[in-house]
């Protein structure tokens, strides 16, 4: 009889412990308490940039205020009123499809520092994933820009931003031009007149890609004209 009552106990509270757990994560508010994925330190323009990735549960539009209240707090200044800058480094894709439950990027900054901010939600999950960039503002700085350019390419003179990125082996480039087909032209030239050789691999109406190649290097180029203004995305490919 003793036997039965205790057993009988014994499955009240585990049931009822049980409940309580379960609405306690129920009703428990979302926070901003991101698990650390990876950390990355690569070179932006010769400026140390520090990275991390990482997940936290939650949508991203409820997440997203969450983290904004978090850096205003540690006086991080969101830059353009918080704009989502997903459309300006997606271009036309943004504009078609609505990815703003989706895709979210925004920039704040703190005295001499950048922090750039990528949002991804999963759709498998009830979770966000998050990518955070900390870099000193001087990597931006014309003069610092042109002078850390490692690529064997020169970029036209005409240039309005360039940035030289390295993470591990990977090597990236990003030259952002006025809107004028001038400026391809002149690349193509400096490169031919460094001795590359170029083959077309694709082309589309205001997008052209092709491979450089000489003795040494291949990088993929990518040309892409935009309403606004157009750009040169180069990736060497030499340990790919």
């Amino acid at each position: 009889m003793k036997q039965k009552w205790f057993w009988g106990t014994f499955i009240f509270l585990f049931v009822l412990s049980g409940t309580v757990i379960s609405w306690a994560l129920i009703s428990s508010p979302l926070r901003f308490d991101p698990q650390l994925i990876s950390r990355t330190e690569n070179d932006l323009n010769g400026q140390k940039q520090k990275t991390d990735f990482w997940i936290n549960q939650g949508q991203l539009t409820d997440l997203l205020p969450l983290i904004t209240q978090s850096w205003t707090k540690d006086n991080w200044i969101p830059l353009n009123d918080g704009i989502d800058l997903t459309s300006v480094l997606l271009g036309s894709l943004s504009k078609d499809v609505d990815l703003s439950n989706q895709v979210q990027i925004k920039a704040f900054e703190k005295g001499g520092l950048y922090r750039t901010l990528g949002l991804w939600q999963s759709k498998d999950t009830d979770a966000t994933y998050g990518v955070t960039s900390d870099f000193p503002k001087t990597a931006f700085n014309s003069n610092g820009a042109k002078s850390n350019w490692k690529f064997p390419v020169p970029p036209p003179s005409t240039n309005t931003a360039l940035f030289d990125l390295k993470l591990q082996s990977l090597h990236i480039g990003v030259i952002l031009l006025p809107h004028s087909e001038e400026p391809f032209h002149v690349f193509n030239t400096a490169c031919a007149n460094k001795g590359f050789t170029q083959t077309l691999i694709s082309e589309e109406k205001g997008k052209k890609v092709f491979l450089l190649s000489d003795k040494k290097n291949k990088i993929l180029v990518v040309f892409n004209q935009e309403e606004l203004n157009n750009s040169i995305s180069l990736v060497s490919i030499n340990r790919i």
